[in-house]
């Protein structure tokens, strides 16, 4: 059997569901031994619930918590279906049948939370009640931070709680996600900080989503042109008849989707984001809190962020501000020219930190980038000379499809750029880009157990950070960690010149690995590393941009400063600003 496509067509593939109801189809490891907990406990359930199948659901979520308060892994398997019983049951469950449970006897919780009359319902947990040992009310205001979390959790994902299915199949999946977060008081931990550290991504409307995706992919395979492609298999017969069949028009559309590519200039930013993982925050010795007591251990200090600074010569770098001890430093260089802002900066400008996060949040996985445009808009504000708007047609009716950042001027001092003298090269290799993604996969693996576990600092005593030292020479690439390598990990180059070593942070060394391991399917070229006066160089290309990636050398685990020098700040000229573009 052979199958074919029209002439705008590709062949079939096996595609992951697109919907916003698509969860993670992996079994959990204590789950796995425990699915009769599922079969045993759990309704089969269905898509639109009946008000007898919202019933019956209640009754064995209620049944579940017996289960759950035995000792043991079953225990907290069953505690963990249990909740995911719940939440699902309260997106299909009517908010007056909730509240008819409420009389004299079965008192409704303080709480002005959505989902505390639900978790008192489905956990029987009355208020009035003051025989039990553990109060009703906290464990109700425990159940309500937990749904928080597993909201966010899902928004992260692009899932949408209200539009799962009440179903057996669900509870397994959202178990999964429970695990994937640490548990139920994980969950419980996981804060909205929109602000700064923990923005919520966008959550999708599972037709709009679809649509996006099927518009791209048409014209990813048409190139614009008008035509509908359709897909076939052709059956051939011993005797060399052939029949062909034409298939469904839902199978059609998930092969179109497969051949969505992300729009351009999302993809530079998200891609030159990603890269920018290479740049870790680091603990300043200035307090957070003005007035703050510096003296005092409890006193939090401020982080240093990292900057992402566009320059007028092309760049964009990406680096610490206050970096008294050295800075990683990423150079991004698009092979289109300006291909994030489509326009030149005429000075120096920085991408909001704040909001950064945001666009990395929505932009940054790859299963969400390809849902985004990226325009430039005007601002009113003084501080900057634009703004990058991202936006999405694909956002849940009750949600916002689009935000803003401010492209900054340049203010104040403390803003980096690369040593030129530090760049007098030592040594040289060029390693095949196929042998060193072997490399970076196992060793990151690896060395990433070491940097976790490296003791942390405490007040402010700074521990020393474990180190990795780099060789370069006639054998090809090596690193050496004494804390992760026995002996140093060799990769063969295919091209030497001169032989150099030198000792860097080994989280700076596994934070470049898990960035270029991130970005590597886009990856075009062969990996370049040269060893510079006290800086190590790894430079490579992908499809969109030329990178170089600076990490400082380290001693005694503290970055050394020599491979930075201050920017030399190029002003914007008086009333000038960036003019509004986006995606063509």
């Amino acid at each position: 059997m052979s199958s074919h496509l029209d002439q705008n067509a590709v062949a079939p593939a096996i595609v992951p569901d697109v919907s916003a109801t698509a969860l993670p189809a992996n079994v959990p490891a204590e789950l796995a031994d425990n699915l009769k907990l599922l079969d045993e406990h759990v309704p089969e359930g269905r898509n639109n619930p009946s008000a007898k199948d919202c019933s019956d659901w209640q009754t064995a979520t209620l049944r579940m918590d017996a289960v759950a308060r035995k000792a043991g892994i079953t225990a907290r398997v069953a505690a963990r279906i249990q909740f995911a019983m719940g939440a699902l049951l309260y997106q299909h469950t009517d908010t007056n049948q909730i509240y008819s449970n409420f009389n004299t006897d079965f008192k409704r919780p303080n709480s002005n939370h959505e989902f505390a009359p639900a978790a008192a319902v489905f956990y029987n947990l009355n208020i009035a009640d003051t025989s039990k040992t553990d109060a009703p009310s906290k464990r109700i205001n425990s159940k309500c931070s937990q749904y928080d979390g597993l909201v966010r959790t899902l928004v992260s994902r692009g899932i949408d709680i209200k539009l799962l299915p009440l179903d057996r199949e669900t509870v397994r999946r959202l178990v999964g996600i429970i695990e994937e977060a640490g548990g139920l008081n994980a969950l419980e931990r996981i804060k909205n900080d929109d602000s700064d550290g923990n923005p919520t991504p966008i959550a999708f409307d599972r037709e709009g989503k679809a649509a996006i995706l099927k518009n791209l992919g048409l014209a990813a395979l048409t190139g614009g042109q008008p035509g509908e492609p359709r897909v076939s298999v052709l059956f051939t017969f011993s005797d060399g008849a052939t029949k062909e069949i034409l298939l469904p028009q839902s199978e059609i559309d998930r092969v179109i989707v497969t051949q969505a590519k992300p729009p351009k200039r999302t993809q530079a930013l998200a891609e030159m984001l990603q890269m920018g993982s290479c740049v870790l925050t680091y603990d300043t010795d200035q307090v957070k809190r003005r007035g703050s007591d510096p003296n005092d251990t409890r006193t939090e200090l401020r982080t240093d962020e990292r900057q992402d600074v566009f320059h007028p010569d092309g760049r964009i770098t990406q680096s610490l501000r206050e970096a008294k001890k050295g800075s990683v430093i990423v150079e991004c260089r698009h092979h289109e020219p300006h291909l994030i802002l489509g326009q030149p900066v005429l000075g120096h400008t920085r991408l909001e930190t704040r909001m950064r996060k945001r666009i990395e949040a929505n932009i940054v996985p790859a299963d969400r980038r390809m849902l985004f445009n990226i325009a430039v808009s005007p601002t009113e504000m003084q501080s900057a000379v634009g703004k990058i708007v991202v936006r999405t047609e694909a956002a849940t009716g009750d949600g916002k499809g689009e935000f803003s950042a401010l492209l900054q001027r340049l203010t104040g001092n403390g803003f980096t750029d690369i040593n030129p003298k530090s760049l007098d090269r030592r040594a040289m290799c060029e390693i095949g880009g196929k042998v060193f993604y072997g490399f970076a996969s196992a060793y990151a693996a690896n060395a990433i157990k070491v940097v976790q576990k490296a003791p942390k600092k405490r007040g402010r005593t700074q521990l020393v950070a474990p180190e990795v030292k780099i060789t370069l020479g006639k054998t090809g690439f090596s690193a050496l960690c004494d804390k992760a390598d026995d002996p140093a990990k060799v990769v063969a180059a295919q091209r030497v010149e001169g032989a150099a070593d030198i000792q860097v942070r080994l989280d700076d060394f596994v934070a470049f690995l898990s960035a270029y391991l991130s970005v590597s399917s886009e990856v075009t070229s062969d990996l370049v590393s040269e060893i510079g006066d006290r800086v190590l160089v790894l430079s490579f290309s992908t499809a969109n941009a030329a990178y170089r990636v600076f990490i400082p050398a380290s001693h005694k685990g503290e970055r050394k400063d020599f491979s930075i020098i201050p920017l030399s700040q190029e002003e914007w000229p008086e009333g000038a600003s960036l003019e509004p573009s986006s995606d063509a």
